[in-house]
């Protein structure tokens, strides 16, 4: 077996290339190691981490009348925070307002504010 994750499937496919080899130091990933986090549909959200440096790569690969594509991208997070982070409640538009709203009426957050503004 190849240790090239999909191998047979990302010929001449850049953008599954990201999940063959660690984009820090080049080694390639063990296919066996792969965590699939969470899947949905036709997508699936993988974690890999190097053995080699420990760095780690967070990607979605969905499967489409295209084929598979894939995004990725580093994270210093462990697959434990990945998980919990996809537990987390989605920030919506009022939460946004809300602490727009907060850090108007806070002295530390006027300070904050007036310095985004001062930025050219």
């Amino acid at each position: 077996m190849s240790d090239h994750l999909f191998s047979p499937l990302h010929h001449g496919r850049r953008d599954l290339q990201i999940l063959a080899v660690c984009p820090m130091c080049q080694a390639t990933y063990h296919p066996l190691k792969t965590r699939i986090m969470a899947e949905r549909d036709d997508a699936h959200l993988l974690y890999l981490e190097c053995r080699q440096c420990g760095s780690a790569v967070v990607a979605i690969v969905t499967a489409g009348s295209a084929g598979l594509s894939s995004v990725g991208t580093l994270t210093d997070l462990t697959s434990a925070e990945v998980v919990n982070v996809s537990l987390e409640v989605a920030v919506t538009v009022d939460d946004v307002v809300d602490l727009y709203a907060w850090l108007a009426t806070e002295p530390t957050g006027q300070l904050i504010l007036r310095r985004e503004k001062a930025i050219p």
